[in-house]
């Protein structure tokens, strides 16, 4: 006959290993949680046998800083001077603009007229233009000439009057 604990338990089937098997061993010593590196290479002993860098890996590390440096230090530069430009333009447009409205108030005879303002050098030629329909209109050329790094710039506006 069959035992009644015999009876309350399920058949028995093919037992395999687990690591995490509660009659393993290993669970219960802990070890299934232990990870362990081994090392392949062994450390280079320095003198009294500290490891560290050595002289060539640390010039080849300060080298490569020292040209990404100077690679950023030129972009900066390079973006103050086009600030730099970018301000000395719109001066520039700043003065175009207050001339031409200087024109309108003016009589729109051809001709020229020049001068100076701060360091800009300034010249409007007026000619009279012929537009479709016969009507007549005034061609205003202004030129500003400047100075900018040394280098003499010249920029040129056109408008219609």
């Amino acid at each position: 006959m069959i035992s009644e604990a015999a009876r309350c338990q399920p058949p028995t089937a093919k037992r395999s290993f687990t690591p995490l098997h509660p009659k393993s061993p290993s669970l219960q010593t802990g070890e299934e949680w232990q990870v362990k590196f081994e090392s392949t290479g062994k450390p280079r002993p320095l003198g009294r046998g500290v490891t560290g860098f050595t002289l060539i890996e640390v010039l080849i590390a300060l080298s490569i800083l020292a040209v990404s440096l100077v690679f950023l230090f030129n972009l900066f530069l390079m973006s103050w001077q086009s600030l730099a430009y970018g301000r000395k333009l719109n001066e520039v447009s700043l003065l175009a603009q207050q001339k031409f409205e200087e024109l309108k108030s003016l009589p729109k005879e051809p001709g020229e007229k020049s001068g100076q303002e701060r360091d800009f050098k300034w010249r409007v030629l007026l000619r009279t233009v012929e537009a479709h329909g016969g009507i007549n209109l005034t061609l205003a050329q202004l030129d500003i000439e400047f100075n900018f790094q040394g280098r003499p710039q010249k920029e040129r506006f056109l408008t219609y009057f």
